[in-house]
């Protein structure tokens, strides 16, 4: 039976998918950015309650009113994780370039720099938005969830190239 559609074609609607979601959570992490210290307390406590009721569920014990909780979803969902989502569909698109070398090479470092360039613009969005303030520390929490899944696919493509090197043979001419 004849395949509907070429592997190329499949591949390039993978690339077109990962990078809409890319920019989506781009999008998201700019209009978080911009609500108010209301607004971004109403956020968090969403997802507080969320994550507090899923810990509950498994049997561990959240206080979910007291201020080190709020700062801990605040910082590892509202900075690192969307950035961290943010940076798995990019790295995903960088992933299905692999066939042209050249592309996924300005594609990473472009990718590298937007990443640093959107968190320090959030932060700085965010001393503009009432009753919140922009952190060099958030600076950080945001690159770091953004170059972690980097990190990770670049150590993952030179263990595999490395075994597949050391299982090749190669025959001297």
């Amino acid at each position: 039976m004849k395949a509907l559609f070429s592997k190329n074609v499949v591949k390039n609607i993978f690339v077109a998918i990962f990078f809409a979601l890319f920019v989506a959570m781009s999008i998201a992490i700019i209009y978080f950015s911009t609500e108010n210290g209301e607004q971004s307390s109403q956020t968090s406590g969403t997802v507080g309650e969320i994550v507090a009721t899923a810990a509950e569920s498994v049997g561990i014990q959240v206080d979910k009113n007291s201020e080190g909780f709020k700062n801990f979803i605040r910082k590892v969902f509202g900075h690192f994780g969307l950035f961290f989502i943010a940076s798995v569909n990019g790295v995903s698109t960088t992933i299905l370039l692999k066939n042209n070398p050249h592309m996924k090479r300005i594609v990473a470092y472009g990718f590298l720099g937007y990443g640093l360039i959107l968190a320090i613009i959030t932060e700085i969005i965010q001393t503009q938005a009432g009753d919140r303030s922009g952190q060099f520390s958030d600076v950080l929490i945001d690159y770091l969830g953004y170059i972690i899944p980097f990190g990770v696919f670049l150590l993952l493509s030179f263990i595999i190239y490395r075994r597949n090197r050391k299982n090749c043979k190669y025959i001297e001419v």
